[in-house]
């Protein structure tokens, strides 16, 4: 779960960022390895390492009979991902306009 002490400045790593760093590089797997594995097109392993796609339920079951990790695992990330960055785009009552 992403802290509710963090920096205000620090963004959390993208889930992609941490599928490839925890799960693809140290085994060596490309993007498409992952993909055929997966029954996925290349195309969303990218997007989904290059942060640009979410990781959704579906797909998360589809990746973790390839990483062998629980769905809900790898869709709870990407969750917490999006949680963290919507709770971001709400300003705080000091940030608030004066009247």
């Amino acid at each position: 779960m992403i802290s509710d002490t963090q920096p205000d400045d620090v963004l959390p790593a993208h889930p992609g960022d941490l599928m490839k760093s925890w799960f693809m590089d140290g085994k060596k797997l490309s993007a498409e390895y992952v993909a055929m594995e997966a029954h996925l097109p290349v195309r969303t392993i990218e997007g989904i390492i290059e942060g640009k796609v979410d990781i959704d339920r579906d797909t998360a079951t589809a990746l973790s009979k390839v990483f062998g990790k629980s769905a809900e695992t790898l869709f709870r990330l990407q969750a917490e991902y999006n949680h963290f960055l919507r709770f971001k785009k709400i300003p705080s009552f000091d940030e608030l306009p004066r009247l």
